[in-house]
């Protein structure tokens, strides 16, 4: 065996030095590697400014982007009866249960807003609009005369109920009254030859038509479709050109439906229509819509013009609205 001087040993061993080394130190930056790696893994990540740690990352849902069904509550008229009869319906679990009501209930109290007008008794006195809570209010803008002949069609919003009254010498127009305040304010002047039909969304919907010069002579065709939002602005959405317009009910993002005196119905929303019949109650969302024909209870999808039976109900529903 060959034995090395310590002069030849030092030399191979600064010549192995640095092949050894990296060999030596490899554990220790293994090990630190390991513990940076696990630190980061565990630490939150910052995604559009969202703070999102992976061990709590909820998994997708596929249902995240679809609107929660609401209950619909449905109200049916029932002629000489005690009371109106009122129904639920879940769209989840597709069931409809009758619901009780005290006597003297009737659909009309499932409307938005619940003022009324108190028709004066003598001639030449104001007209009155009277809140839930009782409060009477004076229509009557600044110094002007009193508006005669009023009619509450429904509430802009939770603060402003929509009002058409008439003015001598100014004809009809659509007031914005305010329950609490008992602040009335002018809207717009009402197109002439017009029904009001509803309010929803911020919007007084109202159909004109044509006179035939008769006091009791129907209406006819052409008839169109306008819109009065609460800063007077409006908007014309349909017009057909023989029949009338006799109802609409508008939904969010700018959807509506009508329906003309022929039974005919049109939604629109966007560049989606659709056409058919029944009576439109209420929009699910901006591209379904529920409505009725007959007792039969149907939903109406936009998006592909597909109608869907929910239910059956002993008579005809004439209101509904939404309970979360």
């Amino acid at each position: 065996m060959e034995t090395m001087r310590p002069m030849e040993y030092e030399r191979r061993s600064s010549r192995l030095m640095p092949l050894l080394v990296p060999l030596l130190l490899a554990p220790i930056f293994s090990a630190a590697a390991f513990i940076a790696f696990k630190d980061l893994s565990t630490a939150p990540r910052v995604v559009a400014g969202t703070s999102i740690h992976q061990d709590h990352m909820p998994a997708a849902s596929p249902d995240d982007s679809t609107p929660k069904p609401t209950r619909i509550l449905l109200g049916v008229p029932i002629n000489n009866g005690k009371s109106d009869k009122l129904f639920v319906f879940d769209p989840t679990t597709q069931s409809i249960k009758e619901q009780s009501v005290p006597d003297g209930w009737r659909v009309t109290m499932l409307e938005a807003d619940p003022t009324r007008i108190q028709i004066p008794t003598q001639l030449g006195d104001p007209t009155e609009l009277i809140t839930a809570s009782g409060t009477k209010i004076v229509l009557q803008t600044g110094g002007s005369s009193p508006y005669q002949s009023a009619q509450v069609i429904g509430g802009f919003d939770p603060q402003n109920t929509a009002v058409v009254a008439n003015q001598i010498g100014s004809g009809q127009t659509l007031l914005s009254v305010d329950p609490k305040s008992g602040q009335v304010q002018e809207v717009a002047p009402v197109p002439q030859n017009s029904t009001p039909l509803s309010v929803s969304h911020g919007t007084a919907w109202f159909s004109t038509y044509q006179s035939c010069g008769g006091i009791e002579s129907a209406p006819i065709g052409p008839s169109s479709l306008i819109g009065i939002g609460l800063n007077g602005v409006s908007s014309t959405v349909a017009t057909d050109p023989q029949h009338v317009i006799i109802g609409a009910v508008a939904g969010p993002s700018g959807a509506v439906a009508y329906t003309l005196d022929t039974g005919q119905t049109t939604a629109i929303s966007g560049n989606l229509r659709w056409t058919g019949t029944g009576k439109p109650l209420m929009w699910q969302d901006d591209k379904t819509l529920i409505l009725s024909v007959g007792n039969v209870l149907e939903k109406v999808s936009l998006t592909d013009g597909s109608l869907t039976t929910l239910s059956i109900l002993p008579q005809a529903p004439t209101v509904a609205s939404t309970n979360n």
